[in-house]
């Protein structure tokens, strides 16, 4: 009846109920294939298309704020220190090279035979044009043949010192401020041609016959207005060459601010040999 107590068999506790947890336990005990895709809500990973679509929108707006600032600091910071002559990273100092370049630094040609030194002469003429448009008409008395020496059996080789922009050479001006590990030749050249502003060149045979060699237009690179041009170049003629003999030669270069380390290639000198046949 109503009036009526209900008495407990025993001891029970009265647990509150949340508002959510019906539906927490709801989406608990709903298969894994209906998480995904449940197509009573039209949800997709819980989510509608509506919601999806305002996610999306969000972090494409929020990416590309900051692609903007970033592109932004990017350019203040590329424009302010931007410099179109200097260039980012300088060398300490000049390498040098050898034209014609070679495979394994061997000049290897037939002197009877136009395949092997028409393409050591054209390399020769496309690289002076580079430099200056006349440089063909200073090196005249090394090409006399028309295709350097190459069909004459007395080969002219180009040793280019390159061009390092802030780069101020310190030049050796008398033969008392030479180094004590300069050879003999260094202190001749000095003997025998007078100026201020040059670097010297010291070529030596390291392996075969002893060869005469003349420079062009002598065995130094002129500083005086800068390494530019056909400056950069010394022309090496190499005379009473031996047939069908390798004979190799080290040619280094000596400033007070250049340094030379025989182990690598450019680094102050530069190794190269020649075969004729």
């Amino acid at each position: 009846m109503p009036q009526d107590f209900v008495v407990a068999a025993g001891e029970y506790n009265v647990r509150k109920q949340f508002r959510n947890e019906g539906q927490t336990r709801k989406a608990k005990d709903m298969p894994w294939s209906k998480k995904i895709l449940d197509l009573d809500r039209n949800q997709f990973f819980g989510r509608t298309l509506w919601g999806w679509t305002r996610i999306v929108l969000f972090y494409l707006f929020l990416y590309c704020i900051i692609t903007v600032i970033m592109c932004l600091w990017v350019t203040v910071f590329y424009f302010s220190t931007y410099d179109p002559i200097t260039p980012v990273c300088r060398k300490k100092q000049p390498g040098v090279s050898v034209v014609p370049a070679c495979v394994n630094r061997i000049i290897s040609f037939h002197a009877n035979l136009q395949k092997d030194v028409y393409p050591l002469a054209d390399q020769i003429d496309e690289f002076l044009f580079k430099l200056d448009p006349d440089a063909e008409a200073q090196f005249a008395d090394c090409n006399r043949d028309k295709v350097w020496g190459y069909e004459a059996r007395i080969p002219c080789v180009f040793i280019k010192i390159n061009k390092v922009i802030g780069y101020k050479p310190e030049t050796y001006e008398d033969v008392d401020e030479l180094p004590s590990d300069s050879p003999g030749s260094l202190t001749t050249i000095l003997e025998n041609y007078s100026g201020s502003g040059r670097i010297w060149m010291t070529c030596d045979i390291t392996n075969g016959k002893s060869t005469e060699i003349k420079y062009f237009p002598g065995p130094y690179f002129d500083t005086t207005n800068g390494l530019d041009g056909i400056s950069r170049v010394i022309a090496m003629q190499l005379r009473d060459l031996p047939q069908k003999q390798d004979v190799s030669f080290i040619c280094t270069t000596w400033a007070k601010n250049i340094e030379i380390d025989t182990k690598y290639n450019g680094v102050g000198n530069v190794k190269f040999s020649i075969h004729m046949s």
